[in-house]
Parts: C-alpha cells; structure tokens; sequence
C-alpha cells in the first residue's frame, strides 16, 4: 500500500520520525544465586521502551541439577517469559530465547523504562554456574 514506508521499515528507519532502529546489546556475567531475579538482574535505564531478545552462554554448569527461567519484570521476581526451563546443569550450553524459549518463553518481549530483564533459578541449584548473558534490545 505504501511502498516507501514498507522500504523504510525493512530497512530499520523509523518513517515517521526517520531516526533508525539500531539493534544494540549489553553483556552481563551470570551469578550463581538462587534467589529470585539472583542469575542476572538487569534495567532498561534507556529512557525509552526497548524490545529484547536474550542469549545464555553458559560455559560452566552448575554443580547440581539445575534450570532457569527468564523473562520481563520488576526485578524483585521471577519470571518465564523469554525463558522457559533451561538446562543450565547438565552441561554448558548456549541457549536463548529465539532457540530455546521452553513453553511460555518468547523470542522477544517488550521492556518498558524502568523494568528488568532477570534470570532466576527455577528448580535444583544455581552454585557454580558461570556464563554471561547477551541482552540484544532495539528502541521502539
């Protein structure tokens, strides 16, 4: 219907404003906590709702069972959302929300400013596990 607008689109460029829609990422290390949001806790302190994906890259397991969830929320819980259940204590893994989302987890969700992108355990124990994260986010 509007060829230029669906060009601009493809292309990342805002047509409304013209500013260009830049995929960026923040890499955070992994704690092995067990406490709600204790794997990682990270703000959108952009200023501006962002839309994220998440990446996992676990490069050594816990030292027991163990799997995660991860999700959107106010960084005092936890939450499903882009992470479903990953295995984080069998073996080092590379997972992520595009890949391995699990049942309720999305490949991406939106962040508002102000709210938390946080990984918890979600059952056995977190003690040993060592990675980072990679929150890859656009502004809306």
């Amino acid at each position: 219907m509007y060829p230029l607008i669906n060009l601009l689109e493809r292309l990342g460029i805002d047509a409304r404003s013209g500013r260009a829609k830049v995929k960026k990422n923040v890499v955070v290390a992994l704690a092995d906590s067990d406490a709600a949001a204790g794997v990682l806790k990270w703000l959108n302190n952009t200023g501006h709702t962002i839309y994220v994906s998440l990446i996992l890259n676990v490069t050594t397991k816990s030292t027991a069972a163990c799997t995660v969830d991860a999700g959107v929320g106010n960084g005092a819980a936890s939450n499903d959302t882009l992470i479903d259940g990953l295995d984080v204590g069998t073996a080092a893994i590379v997972g992520g929300s595009l890949t391995t989302a699990g049942v309720n987890g999305k490949a991406f969700k939106k962040v508002l400013a102000g709210e938390y992108v946080v990984v918890s355990k979600a059952t056995g124990a977190a003690a040993g596990l060592v990675g980072k994260a990679i929150i890859e986010y656009m502004e809306e």
